[in-house]
């Protein structure tokens, strides 16, 4: 995980993932109450580009994490 800012790209991604997969309401997943009490969140994201730097997929990976937190987040 290179982000200099502490965000959990891969955990994020995973609650993403799963919430899509399985349909469920991301309120009640332990892994995403996790990333947002330990300050891992994208809200943490300054956009400085090492993780897509880093990233052996050529992932918009900034792009991405953005709608997926937004998504996580919605009420």
């Amino acid at each position: 995980m290179p982000c200099p800012n502490g965000v959990d790209i891969p955990g994020i991604f995973s609650v993403w993932n799963n919430v899509s997969l399985y349909d469920t309401d991301p309120k009640s997943n332990g892994n995403l109450r996790q990333i947002r009490e330990k300050g891992n969140g994208a809200d943490r994201c300054v956009g400085c580009g090492a993780c897509e730097a880093a990233c052996p997929q050529h992932l918009s990976i900034i792009e991405m994490l953005q709608t997926a937190w937004t998504e996580l987040n919605a009420d």
